[in-house]
């Protein structure tokens, strides 16, 4: 059995340690709509992050293109950093 990595550490845009859920701010680095997953990037986040299709929060077909400000909360798949609750900005 893989060990479970340590967490990102991850700071607010002020510099305080995020919760679990606190949302992050970051932008759309590439996103394979065909695959159904991508890479997002937020400044307080040194690696990019994984973001899976079902993770979007979006009615109808689930995608981001890139450069597309969103944000997410952070979590960990096992594998490293993944973002879940995506949500465009408007």
């Amino acid at each position: 059995m893989t060990p479970t990595p340590p967490p990102v550490p991850v700071a607010t845009s002020d510099g305080a340690p995020a919760t679990a859920d606190a949302r992050l701010s970051g932008h759309v680095v590439w996103f394979c709509a065909d695959r159904g997953f991508g890479y997002l990037q937020a400044a307080v986040v040194p690696d990019p992050v994984f973001v899976r299709w079902s993770d979007i929060d979006a009615s109808g077909f689930r995608a981001v293109v890139e450069d597309e400000p969103v944000t997410f909360t952070l979590d960990h798949d096992g594998y490293g950093p993944v973002a879940r609750g995506v949500r465009p900005d408007a």
